[in-house]
């Protein structure tokens, strides 16, 4: 039998619905909460860049490119306020996680809009730079970063390994466009990707239930979060049910509906 790390987590029916009420209004975090804590804190980063973008905008006698510049500097600011908050362990209703995050959703934002790489050859060079820039300040310097709690050790590694993320995101796609089904299975993923972030805890249960009686594991074992044991095998069958299942779901949901508006 598998040790486990972590004990069985039991909820009665009004905690659940506790908890569903708190989720609901971004208030805490629990372990039903946690995968979708971003939500919240991408919520809040959109607010309030729009704001920012809109008094810029209300100043008129500003050129685009003095806007950009402005729009840059209050990215800094917020990412130097969390990194102060991180500082004073200070992250109430996650504004250290908001801060930090607004110099990173500004360079998504400006990378989103004119970032156009054509040349395979450049954008490998940026990729390899950067893995190899980020390697190197993980030699030298103490790195952590756990954004969900604002733990951003380094906030210059913070920033360059985003970067390097979304290239190598970027390079990647690239590469998987070419390939039909893939794509085809990338793009049926991404379409139902809230989905499959919602329900995928949910979804471990069958997995972790098959667990516990294929290994005759006790069946309170099956309340272990995140999982019982993904080791191995187990690790692939969580994947596979975790997506699969949330998007066979939605896709009966949705002809059901048909069917329903068809009367």
């Amino acid at each position: 039998m598998p040790n486990f790390s972590k004990n069985p987590v039991c909820r009665s029916l009004n905690d659940f619905i506790h908890i569903t009420i708190k989720i609901i209004f971004f208030r805490g975090r629990n372990e039903l909460s946690d995968p979708t804590w971003f939500l919240y804190v991408l919520f809040i980063c959109s607010i309030t860049y729009v704001a920012i973008v809109y008094v810029l905008n209300v100043i008129t006698y500003l050129s685009d490119k003095l806007k950009y510049v402005f729009r840059t500097i209050v990215a800094v600011i917020f990412i130097v306020i969390g990194y102060i908050m991180y500082l004073h362990s200070f992250n109430s209703l996650q504004i250290g996680t908001v801060c930090t995050c607004m110099g990173t959703f500004h360079i998504g934002n400006q990378l989103k809009g004119k970032m156009s790489i054509k040349s395979p050859k450049t954008l490998s060079g940026i990729v390899l730079v950067s893995v190899l820039f980020l390697c190197l300040m993980l030699g030298v310097s103490n790195i952590e970063i756990r954004v969900i709690d604002n733990v951003i050790v380094n906030p210059i590694y913070y920033v360059f390994s985003s970067l390097a993320g979304w290239f190598l995101i970027f390079s990647i796609s690239r590469f998987v466009v070419k390939l039909s089904l893939i794509k085809r299975i990338f793009v049926c993923i991404g379409k139902n990707s809230l989905y499959v972030l919602c329900m995928h805890l949910v979804c471990f249960k069958l997995v972790a239930y098959i667990h516990c009686l294929f290994q005759n594991i006790p069946i309170e074992n099956v309340s272990n979060f995140p999982v019982v044991n993904n080791s191995g095998f187990w690790c692939i069958a969580y994947t596979l049910i975790g997506l699969i299942i949330p998007i066979v779901i939605v896709y009966l949901i949705r002809q059901l509906l048909d069917i329903i508006k068809g009367f």
